[in-house]
């Protein structure tokens, strides 16, 4: 008699947020992702880069802010209600199309 056994297989599922640089789309695997957050007043850093737009106080820590597009060689970015700040070990803008 043949030995049937069931077995179980753990299926784990990503989740992505998806944004766009210019003409591409990039997914973002969420868990590298700490914070998604409005645009707010950066503080300019003088001598910086120029794709390092400043610092911004994200409750109690002052958090470097870069902009993707610059450091792409995209233009610069273009704001708007749909623009957010994206939290990981760095900040980037990413504009939003409406």
């Amino acid at each position: 008699m043949a030995d049937l056994r069931i077995e179980s297989q753990d299926v784990e599922t990503k989740q992505y947020i998806v944004v766009q640089i210019g003409n591409e789309k990039y997914g973002i695997d969420i868990s590298y992702i700490d914070n998604i957050v409005r645009m707010q007043k950066i503080t300019r850093v003088p001598k910086a880069q120029s794709y390092f737009k400043g610092v911004i106080n994200l409750r109690g820590e002052i958090v470097p802010v870069m902009s993707i597009r610059l450091k792409m060689g995209l233009e610069d970015d273009q704001f708007t209600n749909a623009s957010r700040i994206i939290k990981k070990t760095f900040l980037l803008f990413i504009s939003l199309p409406h």
